[in-house]
């Protein structure tokens, strides 16, 4: 061994990054005064089975899993489904 040592994994700080969860994100932006803006989203990105794709699709498990995508990768895309050509009903 040369003597170098490897650092250490860093963790995410959780309180305000994407990995904190929606409710710190959501404290987090009305906070810096985008509620207005959070409350367009909301209406324009309805929750249901899309808002959370890797938990009804497995394709989707894997491409979050390998690329680390989080919601805002999603709402960019349109869905997770289109990147393989699927349909909703496809699924199942």
């Amino acid at each position: 061994m040369d003597g170098t040592v490897a650092p250490e994994a860093v963790a995410p700080e959780a309180a305000g990054s994407c990995h904190g969860g929606h409710g710190k994100m959501s404290a987090a932006a009305r906070a810096a005064g985008k509620s207005e803006l959070l409350a367009r989203l909301e209406l324009d990105y309805p929750k249901g089975p899309h808002d959370q794709p890797q938990s009804m699709c497995p394709a989707f498990g894997s491409l979050r899993v390998g690329l680390r995508m989080r919601r805002v990768a999603t709402i960019l895309s349109g869905s997770a489904c289109c990147v393989y050509g699927l349909t909703f009903t496809s699924h199942f």
